[in-house]
């Protein structure tokens, strides 16, 4: 026994707000991208103890984060 197929309505798309956008200054972005590395290497600290291939995936992260942000290669 085939099954029946129902003919779909087309889905309408509905515009949705723009949610979570900030402006920040160039202080404020920078001093954000230093925390997030903070972050990083602390998971990448701990991370390290219980798994050093985990430890090492975020470390790799932390560098890639260092040198997208900061031009740097720690």
């Amino acid at each position: 026994m085939a099954k029946r197929s129902k003919a779909r309505e087309p889905e309408t798309t509905v515009a949705k707000p723009n949610v979570g956008e900030l402006s920040l200054s160039a202080c404020e972005a920078r001093r954000l991208y230093c925390v997030c590395v903070e972050l990083l290497e602390l998971c990448c600290h701990i991370s390290g103890r219980i798994d050093p291939a985990a430890g090492w995936m975020v470390a790799h992260a932390r560098d890639e984060v260092m040198i997208g942000i900061f031009g740097v290669r720690p």
